[in-house]
């Protein structure tokens, strides 16, 4: 039998320190010395975009830029769709819409066609990278980075950590607009941040237990051959963030969506008791009622059913396994752990079974192959 094996688990154990280091070298005076305050008072529309995980981070922030920016105008957008097909508008001051463009490397060919295309457009562009010399890097006007030595090692899960990286640096900079724009104090700036904090922490301390319960999850699931995970509002970028993982660890066949949608679509599965399904339920989201009546078709229907959640066990259908996190006051700040629990769940059931696929203790047969993908290599064009 698969013991259990603590790579992963012991990697997350480093994310409260890796990011406090990272919010203190992103202060609010650091941010007010790169970005003018008038920059972001002038904001009209905001643009969030980044490919993979990058993506999947405009997806956690992005009803948070609306709260701070104070606008509905906000989008979180796949890069092709920026770089080929987003309509930025003709009859507009262009530099009023802020395109922020998320990406580790900074070299892929899509992130690099989406940042030049909004510069040519006249946009005011944000590169969101850990290489500030790379092509987004140079072609932004202002670089949010994570600077100073790299002192941090994670042997397993470095996509984690480039995630929740990129997530930090998106909700600094859009707490620094709010207090531009004057939607929050700066005490409030303060006070979040500190929650941000110990929220991580909160949960971090509970991590292996909650890794205790997804590898005995990953045993009782171990005839599953594909994977649902749904998740609505902030939840949605958890549920990404869980398919995500279930093709780089497991090869598997799986998808996300949000809980209307599954009821819509994923409800006529078939082989249901073979698909271990995922829901992220967030107790004090508005759509937590909702996601509630999803989980009771889904067990109704036979699958067998994981629920990532703060709310208590007597809040859902019987039937569901709860991986209960501990709360915090902000709702906004969600994301930031609960796609822990999932990944943790991919992880075990990857090792379970042996297999090696995009990270850590082996490589996919695919990336072998040289060019495979054309990520960096693509030709990059411009369309307008």
């Amino acid at each position: 039998m698969y013991q259990r094996d603590l790579s992963e688990v012991n990697d997350l154990k480093l994310l409260p320190g890796f990011l406090k280091d990272a919010m203190e070298r992103q202060s609010f005076e650091a941010l007010s010395e790169l970005i003018p305050a008038e920059v972001m008072k002038r904001a009209r529309r905001v643009v969030l975009t980044g490919n993979g995980d990058s993506y999947c981070a405009s997806l956690a922030t992005r009803l948070f830029f609306n709260k701070m920016f104070g606008t509905p105008d906000v989008f979180a957008e796949r890069c092709v769709d920026v770089g080929r097909h987003f309509y930025f508008g003709d009859e507009e001051d262009r530099s009023e819409t802020l395109v922020f463009v998320t990406s580790s490397s900074g070299t892929g060919a899509r992130v690099t066609e989406a940042i030049q295309r909004a510069d040519k457009k006249g946009c005011t562009t944000f590169a969101v990278t850990t290489n500030p010399e790379s092509n987004i890097g140079k072609a932004a006007d202002y670089v949010l980075h994570e600077k100073g030595d790299k002192v941090w090692s994670f042997p397993f899960s470095g996509q984690s950590f480039t995630y929740s990286n990129a997530m930090l640096n998106l909700y600094l900079v859009a707490l620094y607009a709010g207090v531009c724009r004057g939607h929050i104090t700066r005490e409030d700036e303060q006070n979040m941040r500190a929650e941000m904090l110990r929220y991580m922490q909160s949960v971090v301390d509970r991590l292996d237990a909650i890794d205790q319960q997804m590898y005995d999850l990953a045993l009782n699931w171990k005839d599953t051959v594909g994977y649902d995970f749904v998740g609505s509002g902030y939840d949605i970028a958890a549920a990404y963030f869980g398919a995500a993982k279930g093709f780089e660890y497991l090869g598997c066949y799986n998808q996300y969506t949000d809980s209307e949608d599954w009821c819509h679509i994923n409800f006529f599965m078939r082989d249901r008791e073979k698909i271990g399904t995922v829901a992220i339920a967030s107790k004090n989201s508005p759509s937590f009622g909702r996601t509630v009546e999803t989980i009771g078709t889904m067990l109704k229907s036979g699958r067998p059913v994981l629920v990532v959640s703060e709310a208590d066990a007597d809040e859902f259908p019987e039937g569901a396994e709860l991986c209960q996190l501990p709360d915090t006051i902000l709702l906004e700040l969600k994301p930031m752990m609960s796609f822990i629990p999932v990944t943790l769940l991919m992880f075990h059931l990857g090792r379970m079974r042996g297999l090696e696929f995009f990270t850590g203790f082996g490589t996919s047969p695919l990336f072998a192959e040289k060019d495979m993908n054309k990520l960096k290599t693509s030709k990059v064009v411009y369309v307008d």
